[in-house]
């Protein structure tokens, strides 16, 4: 017998365009100072040793998505909107809350693309662990 492969299906039909309702800069927050003084290496420059700058992320709503935001156990869907990578969502006060990378125009129409790879796998974990559960207790 053969066994099928467990690979994803195709993503299900391109999500209908939405407005963006907000598009707010969300500061980087400041490298954390290290306790103590950094030791100096020998030879001289420890330029390689610095951790990349952090960058300004920009919190997006949108009037509805298709990107589910983390909770119940489940993490956030990543994918993109108009080209900007989604990095989060949270549901702050009953809305989706969208971390982007970089802006979005406030009342333009946003196609919305989920990373499906990430979503499938998401579920297939979501399933096993219920799975686990019934049968363990």
């Amino acid at each position: 017998m053969r066994r099928a492969a467990l690979t994803p299906p195709p993503p299900p039909l391109a999500s209908p365009r939405q407005q963006v309702v907000e598009c707010v800069k969300v500061a980087a927050a400041p490298p954390a100072k290290g306790k103590g003084k950094k030791k100096k290496k020998k030879g001289g420059d420890d330029a390689g040793d610095a951790a990349p700058a952090p960058k300004d992320t920009y919190h997006v709503v949108l009037a509805d998505s298709v990107l589910f935001p983390e909770g119940g156990g489940q993490p956030a869907d990543h994918g993109t909107i108009n080209g900007v990578k989604v990095i989060d969502v949270q549901n702050i006060g009953g809305k989706a809350v969208h971390t982007l990378e970089g802006p979005v125009d406030v009342g333009a129409e946003a196609d919305l693309v989920v990373d499906w790879r990430r979503r499938w796998d998401h579920m297939q974990q979501h399933s096993g662990q219920h799975l686990v559960r019934t049968h363990a207790y």
